[in-house]
Formats: structure tokens, sequence, C-alpha cells
């Protein structure tokens, strides 16, 4: 029997993960250390890249006006 998907992409990775048996839990513990703090909760890393993608664009601007006054 032959199935459509909708989702391309999606049904290929569902296949892949099938076939190679790796199957992706939620229950899996994800962590990530900021400044020695480690983040568990998915909203504390969350906020955390919030944060870094909203400020980079202030520091880098800064950044580029230094290198602009001291050349």
């Amino acid at each position: 029997m032959t199935k459509k998907s909708n989702n391309k992409g999606k049904t290929t990775w569902d296949i892949i993960k099938k076939l190679t048996n790796n199957q992706h839990s939620n229950t899996d513990k994800q962590e990530l250390t900021i400044d020695n703090e480690n983040l568990e909760v998915q909203q504390d890393t969350a906020d955390a890249f919030n944060y870094h993608f909203s400020t980079i664009i202030n520091k880098t601007s800064k950044k580029n006006a230094n290198n602009k006054t001291n050349n």
C-alpha cells in the first residue's frame, strides 16, 4: 500500500529514525551551561537564547563603532 505525505521532510526523517532505531524521547534530559549556570528547564534555555540573540546586535554595533574610532 502506498501512502502520500503532506510533509515529505518529516516523513523522510520519521523513516530514517525508524530504520536506524533512533527514536528521540521527550524525556531526555537536556542541559545547557551558560556562565557556570546549568539550565535544565526549557523555558530558561529559551530565555537565555532570546537574551543572547536580542543583545548581540547592540554588542556588535558597539564593537564596530569602537573599531571605527580607533582606526
